[in-house]
């Protein structure tokens, strides 16, 4: 069990936003008084960073994903959260790396 300050720290995003994902159970919790207490930090949150560099994409093309709704996740005040990685490309790269045959 956590509290929010803790949880928040350990998922890297702002008391705020986990008091917003704890009131829409996205993040399992109980209400405690005025506070909340985390239950469990079983929850894969990436940030838009994290999520371009484990799908290959750029960070603007997984904002507009998130915002067309072809990626899951919540936007927290300005910044996104994405809360899924299960997407894949539509169509081939462009571009693809030349391979030297020796």
């Amino acid at each position: 069990m956590y509290t929010v300050k803790e949880a928040s720290e350990k998922l890297g995003l702002s008391p705020r936003q986990v008091r917003r994902l704890l009131s829409r159970d996205e993040l399992k919790g109980k209400k405690l008084m005025r506070d909340w207490l985390v239950l469990s930090l079983d929850y894969n949150l990436y940030t838009v960073k994290e999520a371009s560099k484990k799908l290959g994409l750029g960070s603007s093309q997984v904002r507009r994903l998130l915002a067309s709704g072809k990626i899951k996740g919540r936007k927290m005040a300005r910044d996104w959260v994405v809360l899924s990685l299960d997407y894949r490309r539509q169509r081939k790269p462009r571009y693809q790396a030349k391979v030297s045959h020796n």
